[in-house]
């Protein structure tokens, strides 16, 4: 018995070695607290040293339905640095198409049929840069609209002390509820009109 006891605490400590999920990031601090739409987001972490730390950025948009179909075009969308990914889900849909400029005239699209008025479109290591993006498909019957989520996300390695910093422009974040999700922590943001000249 003993020795088992011992075994077990050996398999627990190396578990807890090898995958420090409770450890990672100990702080997450969103810079303004009260940010603006366009201001550009300072997301400041304290992690383990020259941790790898998986940082994404979502938010919901209501599209309106007509003659069936829903649109949703989003102008400028930053892609941040390799690795990375791009998610879209269309909630209420029966399919979905992400149509994205790559360059002037060149478009390419993606596409997805929902389960249970559910589709997603997902894109990896995108090459960075700035895109123009078009959402769009069929809605479900009778509907008169549908949502869609915008996610993307990417690792970053924080430096020797623990320290990342990373920033994300929010010219494309309608004013609102964001979500940042850095690892496990989530830290849901409101996203206020820009003031009037």
């Amino acid at each position: 018995m003993k020795v088992f006891k011992i075994a077990c605490s050996l398999i627990i400590t190396y578990l807890l070695m090898v995958n420090p999920a409770h450890s990672r990031v100990h702080y997450v601090k969103i810079v303004p607290e009260r940010p603006f739409q366009g201001d550009v987001v300072k997301i400041v972490v304290s992690a383990s040293p020259s941790e790898r730390v998986k940082i994404s950025i979502s938010f919901e948009k209501i599209i309106n339905v007509s003659n069936g179909m829903y649109e949703y075009k989003v102008y400028g969308v930053k892609i941040p640095l390799l690795p990375n990914k791009f998610t879209v889900t269309g909630i209420g849909v029966r399919n979905l198409y992400v149509s994205a400029r790559i360059f002037l005239f060149f478009w390419i699209t993606k596409g997805s049929k929902g389960i249970n008025g559910v589709a997603r479109v997902s894109h990896a290591n995108v090459f960075p840069g700035t895109y123009d993006v078009v959402i769009h498909g069929e809605a479900i019957e009778n509907s008169t609209t549908v949502k869609i989520i915008i996610e993307a996300s990417t690792v970053l390695t924080a430096d020797e002390s623990g320290y990342l910093e990373y920033s994300y422009d929010t010219d494309i974040i309608p004013p609102g509820k964001f979500v940042v999700k850095v690892e496990d922590i989530v830290k849901n943001v409101t996203l206020y009109k820009p003031l009037l000249d």
